[in-house]
């Protein structure tokens, strides 16, 4: 998986209108969330995006899970999911939705590959969401005790993407960072440009 995951924005218009500019910054992977679709128009939406982009359909939309087995994407539950009953019947790329260190366990222990964590910081997209913030350090000490790839959620921008990932957490997943910023295509290449610099460090480079 891609450390920089983009989680879409719940606007089919301002995914679509985005996405190119994320491919040219260099971005491979998306997180498509996107309720407000029926089936036939998240499957014409998929079918577009997919000859850009790895994509994993998230279980709120109409026939989620359904579509994503068809289609071979990958799947990413709610909290409220039952991971394992899924994962019986699912052999692609699995993720969840963790908001707090059990969470996290639970998903490991499930068979969950992959969890997003949040709300790390202060979501840029949800100024409305008064959850106390989780912060990076908790982040870290999880991604330390757990063998599935942890992905922080909430109020990610580039800074923040280098302090979690020199902290070894295994990515970030972002909204607001990516789609709701005048430039989509610089914004991703600011995080991914992080992402090449920390490689090089670990290099020596």
């Amino acid at each position: 998986m891609q450390r920089l995951l983009p989680v879409s924005p719940g606007d089919p218009h301002l995914l679509e209108a985005r996405a190119e500019a994320l491919y040219r910054g260099g971005v491979r992977q998306l997180l498509v969330r996107e309720p407000t679709l029926d089936g036939r128009r998240l499957v014409a939406l998929l079918n577009r995006l997919s000859q850009r982009f790895e994509l994993i359909v998230h279980a709120r939309n109409r026939h989620g899970e359904e579509i994503a087995q068809l289609a071979g994407h990958g799947l990413h539950l709610p909290g409220v999911a039952d991971v394992a009953a899924v994962r019986e019947r699912f052999q692609g790329l699995l993720g969840y939705s963790a908001h707090s260190d059990d969470d996290v366990l639970y998903a490991q222990a499930a068979g969950a590959d992959y969890v997003t964590l949040s709300p790390i910081y202060r979501p840029t997209s949800k100024p409305e969401d008064d959850r106390t913030p989780l912060g990076p350090e908790l982040a870290m000490a999880v991604q330390r005790n757990v063998r599935v790839k942890v992905f922080a959620l909430g109020g990610v921008d580039p800074d923040r993407f280098g302090e979690l990932r020199h902290g070894g957490v295994f990515g970030c997943a972002v909204l607001g960072g990516l789609f709701m910023v005048p430039d989509a295509e610089a914004a991703a290449r600011a995080f991914l440009s992080t992402e090449v610099a920390r490689q090089m460090d670990l290099l020596g480079g």
